[in-house]
C-alpha cells in the first residue's frame, strides 16, 4: 500500500496503521516530518522497522523552504514524475488528509 501524508502532525494511529513495507509520501505541509529535529521523526523512523520505504516531494520541500540536507538520511527525496510512478507500483492508495 501506498500512503499519502499531506499533513502535520500526523495521529499516531497513522503510523500504527501503517503495513509492513509500504511506502509513505510525504506531501504538503508533512513535508516538516523529514526534517532534522522534528518532534515526530522518532515516528516516522520507526516505519523502518516495517521495511517502509519514506519518501518526500521536493517541490513541496521548495514551497517551505526546506533545504534537502536537512531531510532525515533515511528519507528519498522525489520529483512528481517519481510520485507518479510509485502510485501505479501499488494497487491500493490511501490518502490521510
Amino acid at each position: 500500500m501506498l500512503h499519502l501524508l499531506s499533513r502535520s502532525p500526523v495521529d499516531n494511529a497513522v503510523f500504527d496503521y501503517v503495513g509492513e513495507q509500504d511506502g509513505i509520501i510525504l506531501h504538503g505541509v508533512s513535508v516538516w516530518l523529514a526534517k532534522k529535529g522534528h518532534f515526530q521523526n522518532e515516528n516516522l523512523l520507526h516505519l523502518l522497522v516495517k521495511q517502509c520505504k519514506l519518501y518526500v516531494l521536493t517541490e513541496d520541500l521548495n514551497i517551505y523552504g526546506i533545504e534537502s540536507d536537512l531531510i532525515l538520511s533515511e528519507v528519498t527525496v522525489i520529483n512528481y514524475q517519481r510520485f507518479v510512478e510509485l502510485t501505479t507500483e501499488h494497487q491500493t492508495i490511501k490518502s490521510w488528509h
